[in-house]
């Protein structure tokens, strides 16, 4: 997925905050905290190259 992702295509960026959305869901928890915090430092990342 992300290497087909064209910042300037909206279903792309809307894919990729989908699936990140859904790893944010699945990695709560104290095992991937790491893992919890680097999805959502992405997800705001695609967030920003939106605006």
């Amino acid at each position: 997925m992300i290497g087909g992702f064209c910042p300037g295509e909206i279903p792309d960026l809307g894919a990729l905050l989908n699936s990140l959305d859904e790893l944010i869901d699945m990695s709560t928890g104290k095992e991937f905290v790491a893992f919890h915090d680097v999805c959502i430092a992405c997800k705001g990342y695609m967030e920003d190259i939106h605006l």
